[in-house]
């Protein structure tokens, strides 16, 4: 155990003097904080917009309606009519909660969406629609506040989806799903990929392999000094991100609404595919719980392409090589997440595991970018048990590869 310590030691060391390293950890914090920014600038969902486009939709629905009163279908006017009244219902409701009126106005819009999704459900038109499951969500999402007793977040309902009013928790979620598929394991890859390839290049590496320790401990001591900098760099990384939208949102929202866990049955509306969410056997949880079980998810996703970015930079003496094939794997993984793939190997993929967004099913459905997700019905506990089958092999292939590796005479 000391040996290993020895060279933990002595590779913390080295990257405390390599100028990578720490512009790794700055354009990390940079890009936490100028993302979070840019986020926030680019909102519409704040308190303020929700009530602004609420107005403006009842204004341009009133003047559709008049309109198509001359001459339109008497089906359409009444449905428009029944989406007038709801988006005046919506602003009653909003009124409500910024005068800290919320608890009966909640109450009365539960029982009305209650009346609404029964119904929808008998009707065998509506039993399977965005709209139905956009209405079980939020039914559920009241009930929560109400349990909760804390002022609920403005939502605006607009059929097929809802926005809703966003938070500094909101925003950590969504700033942390980019990072994830994209910052983190860009900034990992270039923490681990030399880190055994370039001393072979240079010849450093004998240095410590003619001392008395193990070629095991020598690996497994650089192994754990970069998973050491990794667990840094995503805590850095999650901290600076919702401490600046803490700045930018206040700390208020923490006990919002999150679905985890949400699975997906297909079904066929009007000839059109749709999957339907099915928000009965998932899990509903707090957003400030739920981000700290997304943040254990985005650990250790990094670590294992931490630990497969470590393979290869044991297998090949090159640092661009060790360095190009992980990134060629996460780019892999984002294009795969655009497809509408059926194969269920690629469950098994790590590229397709790198979304922290993968762990808050709720929103991606209909036409998303998260097919192969809803369609695998994967759940966070499965995608851990995944992602630590690839720390596990790649991290056992480097050593036996390291031990068969001709170093000494190279």
């Amino acid at each position: 155990m000391r040996d290993i310590g020895v060279v933990i030691l002595n590779e913390w060391m080295k990257m405390r003097h390599r100028l990578k390293i720490w512009l790794v950890f700055g354009i990390t914090i940079l890009l936490a904080i100028g993302f979070s920014y840019l986020s926030f600038s680019g909102d519409q969902n704040r308190a303020k917009d929700i009530a602004s486009i609420q107005k403006d939709e009842l204004v341009q629905k009133t003047k559709e309606l008049e309109k198509i009163k001359k001459g339109g279908d008497a089906e359409e006017i009444k449905e428009l009519e029944k989406s007038i009244d709801r988006t005046k219902q919506g602003i009653n409701t909003t009124d409500n909660i910024l005068k800290g009126n919320w608890k009966s106005a909640i109450q009365s819009k539960l029982d009305q969406d209650r009346a609404e999704f029964k119904n929808a459900k008998q009707d065998k038109k509506m039993a399977h629609s965005a709209s139905t499951s956009n209405l079980e969500k939020q039914i559920a999402f009241n009930e929560h506040y109400l349990k909760q007793d804390k002022r609920p977040l403005l939502t605006n309902n607009a059929g097929t989806f809802s926005l809703t009013e966003s938070t500094a928790y909101s925003a950590t979620k969504d700033v942390l799903g980019l990072g994830l598929s994209l910052i983190l394991p860009l900034m990992v890859i270039l923490i681990m990929a030399d880190i055994v390839s370039d001393e072979t290049t240079r010849g450093t590496l004998k240095l410590l392999l003619i001392r008395p320790i193990s070629r095991t401990k020598v690996l497994f001591g650089k192994w754990t000094a970069g998973i050491l900098a990794t667990i840094l760099l995503v805590g850095i990384f999650f901290t600076v991100t919702l401490l600046t939208n803490f700045a930018l949102y206040g700390t208020f929202g923490a006990h919002a609404p999150q679905f985890m866990d949400v699975s997906f049955v297909e079904h066929m509306v009007d000839k059109s595919r749709f999957f339907e969410p099915q928000y009965s056997g998932a899990t509903l949880v707090p957003i400030s719980v739920a981000l700290f079980y997304g943040f254990i998810h985005m650990l250790i996703a990094s670590i294992a392409i931490a630990s497969l970015t470590f393979l290869f930079s044991t297998i090949f003496a090159s640092p661009m090589v060790s360095t190009s094939i992980p990134m060629v794997i996460v780019v892999a993984g984002t294009v795969l997440l655009q497809m509408s793939l059926k194969s269920p190997f690629f469950k098994y993929f790590i590229g397709t595991h790198l979304s922290f967004i993968s762990t808050f099913l709720d929103n991606a459905w209909g036409d998303s970018s998260f097919y192969q997700f809803t369609k695998s019905n994967i759940t966070m506990t499965g995608s851990i048990i995944i992602l630590l089958g690839w720390i596990l092999v790649p991290t056992m292939i480097a050593i036996i590869r390291f031990h068969k590796k001709d170093i000494l005479n190279a």
